[in-house]
């Protein structure tokens, strides 16, 4: 059990680190762009950054609570989300910077509010 725990946290821990010191280098380097494409590289990363994060803190809350104490309905939702929601958040967040997807959700959005 022990090593099983420790394999995990070594393997974990290591993608995590390195996803962080990639992201650490990444955001050293934009900051020496002109102020204009900073903003557009920063438009590109922080949605890649939440879909990492909430696929870590997820996958951590479903992999770090004691089985013993926790109960199996909570498990199997968490679980779910874990495995379908980071998935399901790519493509919505990466086709949210498309102009054509920016505008059709206005017209949605005005649609459903009752203004024309």
């Amino acid at each position: 059990m022990v090593l099983l725990l420790l394999s995990a946290v070594v393997v974990c821990g290591g993608c995590f680190t390195f996803i962080t010191m990639s992201y650490i280098r990444i955001f050293s380097a934009m900051l020496k762009f002109p102020t204009r494409e900073t903003g557009k590289a920063f438009s590109t990363c922080i949605p890649h950054i939440l879909v990492v994060s909430v696929f870590f803190i997820s996958g951590t809350g479903v992999y770090v609570r004691p089985s013993a104490t926790s109960d199996t309905l909570q498990s199997i939702i968490l679980s779910a989300f874990y495995t379908m929601v980071p998935p399901f958040l790519n493509p919505l967040i990466y086709s949210l910077r498309n102009k054509q997807v920016k505008e059709a959700v206005r017209r949605v959005k005005k649609l459903f509010s009752g203004k024309r």
